[in-house]
């Protein structure tokens, strides 16, 4: 099992659980824990910040950080 506070700051895929049947994975980075690690406070892809509990994702694995990629030159005359 994976501690969740040494994921603050990463970059993570969840899975998480929704209902018995329905579940999703998701692109997020870990941005804090409560103090009783019941619940994480998670943003998306999107830049929306939510708190998940804890019981019902699971981290399914820590992603690198991504690429810079040089910004592409332009001729302006």
């Amino acid at each position: 099992m994976i501690n969740v506070r040494e994921l603050i700051g990463e970059r993570v895929l969840i899975h998480d659980q929704k209902g018995y049947y329905r579940t999703t994975v998701i692109e997020a980075k870990v941005l804090e824990v409560s103090p009783s690690g019941t619940w994480v406070k998670i943003m998306n892809m999107h830049g929306n910040k939510y708190w998940m509990e804890t019981g019902k994702m699971s981290v399914i694995e820590k992603l690198e950080a991504k690429p810079v990629h040089p910004k592409e030159e332009t001729d302006v005359k």
